[in-house]
């Protein structure tokens, strides 16, 4: 025993250490970013802005932007629950650092504590189901998944890296061996990934069903599915009443609502009846469970008959054509760049063949564990190739088998006494470690032309521009969508948009108007009492415009020809910001 725990806390430490040595990578990785000092993206930007309004005075559960489409504002879908660790953290700092060190410290610090708390997830999950030195391998190896390490990368303070968190919580608690402990913190976990972003239904739905086929293969895991629908059930309802407006929530098909509430009740309600009632009749069980989930369907469609559908099928044509249908991330896997997705193909491929191995060599528990591992690593790998930003799941799951391998290739490397096998080894280790070999070999033959979805450039040169534009009479700025946000944190003034669906009408007026002529412009800033124009000719929302519409607003801004009611507004060291006063008419 004396022995025992000398190498637990060992491993312990040896956890800390990558988690270190992970944030230090990260960090290099984002060396331009901390030294400018800002947020990641649009969306970073944002949340940002939604932080300092609470902590401002802003009510907990009013989630308006109110300097978006003003005057009625624009009411977000985002949860409270990431901006509680950000606004903690910048009250906490501020009377020592005062607000500025303490807002950058808190764009450091939360999206490392988000890492953090991945790794030591994957540190009990991989010591549980393999054995301590791959669990560890797993912990390093974390920053060389991109889609995920980007998620959990400093200044990117959107709530994807915490979905990830959630799901990763999700997946180990699975393994633990209390069953009924286990799906309760399952069932929490999905519950509270759910009330940040309904992204995560898909695999909250393949977690119930992987626990649904656990229970029809051993009425001892029978527990299992149970404990997860009802603490489910319970986390939604109890994080909801925390965290969200009762008013209007049923407006709104892209968050949990009360309708998703009511039908999860349904089927926490038909599990329990089905453990208490039908647990010794197989046939039963899975009769009436199914029909429970019917009558959760019904129940749902007959609350939100509108959310049957997509939450997104409601935005207006030219917001869906040239603002939701060219967000990188939203798009499937064949509309990325080979330099994107190779790596995490290669990542994918190299795991499910390590998942599928180790399932054919475990037996007892250990298979049946590897098996609905398997299948929620292939339902984890749809959703990433129909949708780009949900890889990051699917590289979280990539995590202990591309340990275990490495734990493999190493050793055969090292004792082999074939050349062969440790080249093959070799081989493994390099692409696991550089699975972008591939892609950056062939673009070094045959060089090509970067494509679209890689060529968006979020980043608008502003000098100290926005420092003076502050000094401006407050009032309603019109520009481009990805510039909004930037608008928002730096200044005292409104934008009309940014990119963000529930401003749908919104978004489509300044699509409209960019892609419209000066004279249609002109109306429209009169309707919408618009007091400026801010334009940023380096990012590539303009481009788009410019191409859809050579003779619009956004082309004459562009090439100069700017309407003799716009007033320049001079900003010292503005570099590509543009800004106009409009003159209003006598």
């Amino acid at each position: 025993m004396a022995a025992a725990r000398p190498f637990r806390d060992r491993f312990a430490l040896h956890v800390l250490l990558a988690w270190v040595a992970g944030c230090l990578v990260l960090a290099i990785i984002t060396v331009e970013r901390l030294r400018n000092g800002l947020p990641a993206g649009p969306d970073d930007t944002l949340r940002m802005v939604q932080v300092r309004d609470l902590l401002t005075g802003q009510g907990w559960f009013d989630a308006m932007q109110y300097r978006i489409d003003p005057p009625a504002g624009v009411p977000m879908h985002w949860s409270r629950l990431v901006d509680l660790p950000i606004a903690a953290l910048i009250a906490l700092l501020t009377p020592l650092l005062g607000a500025a060190l303490a807002e950058y410290v808190a764009l450091i610090a939360v999206p490392l504590m988000t890492f953090g708390a991945l790794v030591a997830t994957i540190a009990w999950l991989g010591q549980r189901v393999l054995d301590r030195p791959t669990a560890l391998i797993a912990c390093f190896i974390a920053v060389l998944a991109f889609p995920l390490a980007f998620q959990l990368s400093p200044m990117r303070i959107d709530h994807h890296g915490w979905q990830a968190v959630c799901f990763t919580i999700a997946v180990a608690a699975l393994a633990a061996r209390r069953p009924a402990m286990g799906g309760a913190i399952a069932g929490i976990a999905c519950a509270a990934g759910l009330l940040i972003s309904l992204e995560l239904l898909p695999l909250a739905a393949a977690i119930g069903g992987v626990l649904l086929l656990r229970r029809l293969r051993s009425r001892a895991d029978a527990r299992l599915l149970s404990a997860f629908v009802q603490a489910l059930a319970g986390g939604l309802v109890l994080i909801f009443l925390v965290t969200r407006s009762l008013t209007g929530a049923s407006a709104f098909c892209d968050a949990i609502a009360p309708a998703h509430i009511m039908s999860v009740l349904v089927l926490a309600a038909g599990v329990t009846l089905a453990d208490r009632f039908l647990a010794r009749s197989r046939v039963a069980d899975i009769v009436f469970l199914v029909a429970t989930g019917a009558l959760a369907l019904i129940a749902f469609g007959t609350a939100a008959p509108q959310c049957l559908g997509s939450p997104f099928g409601s935005l207006d044509p030219l917001v869906r054509e040239y603002w939701y249908s060219r967000v990188p991330e939203g798009m499937p896997v064949w509309k990325q760049t080979a330099v994107r997705v190779v790596p995490m193909l290669v990542h994918l491929a190299l795991a499910l063949a390590a998942v599928v191995t180790l399932w054919r060599r475990a037996r007892g528990s250990a298979r049946a564990w590897w098996s609905d591992y398997l299948l929620l690593f292939l339902a984890t790998s749809m959703l990433g190739l129909l949708v780009w930003r949900s890889m990051a799941f699917a590289a979280v799951l990539c995590l202990l088998p591309l340990a275990w391998l490495v734990r493999r290739a190493f050793d055969t490397f090292v004792c082999s006494p074939s050349p062969g096998k440790r080249f093959v080894a070799a081989a493994g280790l390099l692409l696991i470690i550089q699975p972008d070999g591939p892609v950056l070999l062939a673009h070094t033959v045959m060089p090509g032309e970067r494509s679209t979805a890689d060529a968006n450039n979020e980043t608008c040169e502003v000098g100290t521009a926005f420092a003076a534009l502050d000094k401006e009479p407050p009032g309603v700025i019109f520009a481009q969508l990805d510039l909004g946000p930037d608008i928002l944190l730096h200044t005292r003034h409104a934008v009309v948009a940014t990119g963000h669906h529930r401003a749908n009408t919104a978004i489509a007026d300044v699509i409209g108007t960019f892609l419209g002529s000066s004279e249609e412009a002109r109306e429209t800033f009169a309707e919408r009492g618009i007091d400026y124009v801010a334009f940023c000719e380096n990012l590539d929302e303009i481009t788009i415009y410019r191409r859809a519409a050579p003779g619009g607003l956004a082309a004459q801004l562009v090439e100069d020809d700017v309407p003799d009611w716009l007033e320049p507004v001079a900003l010292p060291d503005a570099g590509s910001l543009r800004v106009w006063r409009v003159r209003r008419e006598p």
